[in-house]
C-alpha cells in the first residue's frame, strides 16, 4: 500500500484496502478498488477516517512487493528480475481457455529490503497500521540477471527475513498463504491449504497444515463466495479448525467495466452478508473457546465422518455423508457438524 501510495501515481488495480471481518480469527476481507489518477486518501476518505478504521484492529493495509503491474514508475533495468535468457521476468494469467498472457513484472529479491524500508516509512503516518502481505507468504522468484544472480534459495531467505522485519515493525501480519518459514510470523493466514493438492490419488485427506498451525495463527482457506462447493468448504473449515474467508467489496464491482480480474466476480457484500453471518454464527456456536487451542488428534470414524480433537478435550465431528452418523450415542446429521458431548 505505502509503496503504491507514497511513491507513484496508482492505477486501478494497484491498490487494495483489505477490511478483515473476524470469524473465529479470520472471517474475510473487503477489497476496495478506485479509479485511475485518483489519490487513495481522497477516494477512500480522509487520513483521519483511515486511521479510525485502523484503530478498530480489524483492518489491514495490503502490500504487494514482489511484482509490479506495469513498467510505469518502475526501473525495469534496475529493479526487474531477469530470466535465464535475460528477458524481464513476468507472471502470466489465463486469458481464455488455452491462452496465457503476460501480466505483472517480477521484481528482484535483491531490491526487497529497500522496498520494505519505503513501506515502513510510509506506515509511520498511520496509527496502529496492520499489514496484509499479498505475496511474501508463499511466492519466491529467482533472478538470473548477469552478475547479480539470486537463486530461489537465496530469494527464500531474503523474503523470510523481510517478513520478519515487517512483523517486528508492524505487529500482527495477515499473510496470503504461508510456508514453514513465513508462517511463524503470521497472525492470520488466508488461502491456507485445507484440501490436498490433487496431484496424487489419495483415499483420504488429513489436515496436517491445520494440525500444525491451529493455536499459533488464525487461518482460513480460499474465499467461500468464489467457490462452487461452499457447503463442502464450510464442513472442511470446521474439520480443520479454520475461519471463514469471504472476499467482499462494498461497491457493486459491476461498475468497474473492463476489469477482468476473476477475483472480482461475485464479491458484492450485499449478496453475501446473510450467508456470511449465518455461517459465522454456526461456527461460533460449535467452536467456541477453541481458537487458541492446539489440535491433538484427527481421525475417521466412518469413511465420510471425521472427528477433530483439541488439547482441552473438546471434539468436533464433521459428517460429509448423506446419512446421519451415531457417535457415542450422539447423532451427527448428514452434511453437517456437531460438537461432541464430553464423556
Amino acid at each position: 500500500f505505502a509503496v503504491a501510495f507514497e511513491r507513484r501515481r496508482p492505477q486501478a488495480r494497484e491498490l487494495v484496502v483489505i477490511a478483515t471481518l473476524v470469524a473465529l480469527t479470520v472471517a474475510g476481507r473487503a477489497a476496495f478498488y478506485w479509479a485511475p489518477q485518483v489519490k487513495p486518501v481522497s477516494a477512500l476518505g480522509s487520513r483521519e477516517e483511515l486511521n479510525d478504521l485502523l484503530q478498530s484492529g480489524n483492518a489491514y493495509l495490503d502490500a504487494t512487493l514482489l511484482t509490479a503491474p506495469t513498467s510505469k514508475n518502475v526501473s525495469l533495468s534496475r529493479q526487474a528480475a531477469r530470466t535465464i535468457d535475460q528477458r524481464y521476468a513476468r507472471t502470466y494469467r489465463l486469458e481464455d481457455a488455452d491462452t496465457f498472457a503476460a501480466d505483472r513484472y517480477i521484481l528482484s529479491a535483491g531490491h526487497l529490503p529497500s522496498l520494505v524500508d519505503t513501506l515502513l516509512k510510509g506506515l509511520e503516518r498511520y496509527d496502529n497500521a496492520r499489514l496484509a502481505l499479498a505475496d511474501l507468504g508463499t511466492e519466491v522468484y529467482a533472478d538470473y540477471a548477469k552478475g547479480k544472480e539470486i537463486d530461489r534459495q537465496q530469494a527464500t531467505l531474503q523474503t523470510t527475513e523481510q517478513v520478519r522485519v515487517l512483523e517486528k515493525a508492524a505487529g500482527r501480519l495477515l499473510l496470503n498463504g504461508a510456508t514453514a518459514r513465513t508462517g511463524r510470523y503470521a497472525g492470520d493466514i488466508v488461502n491456507a491449504p485445507l484440501y490436498a493438492s490433487g496431484f496424487a490419488a489419495t483415499d483420504r485427506e488429513v489436515p496436517f497444515y491445520a494440525m500444525v498451525m491451529h493455536g499459533l495463527a488464525g487461518y482460513a482457506g480460499a474465499p467461500m463466495n468464489l467457490s462452487s462447493t461452499r457447503d463442502t468448504d464450510l464442513l472442511k473449515a470446521v474439520e480443520s479448525g479454520a475461519g471463514l474467508y469471504y472476499r467482499l467489496a462494498y461497491t457493486d464491482v459491476a461498475a468497474l467495466s473492463g476489469v477482468t480480474d476473476m477475483d472480482l466476480y461475485a464479491v458484492h457484500y450485499a449478496d453475501w452478508k446473510d450467508e456470511c453471518a449465518a455461517n459465522y454464527q454456526k461456527l461460533r456456536e460449535t467452536c467456541a473457546g477453541l481458537n487458541a487451542v492446539a489440535i491433538t488428534d484427527h481421525r475417521f470414524v466412518t469413511d465420510t465422518c471425521t472427528v477433530t480433537t483439541y488439547e482441552n478435550g473438546a471434539a468436533i465431528a464433521v459428517n460429509y455423508g448423506t446419512r446421519d452418523v451415531q457417535i457415542n450415542g450422539q447423532t451427527v446429521a448428514a452434511s453437517s457438524f456437531a460438537r461432541l458431548k464430553e464423556r
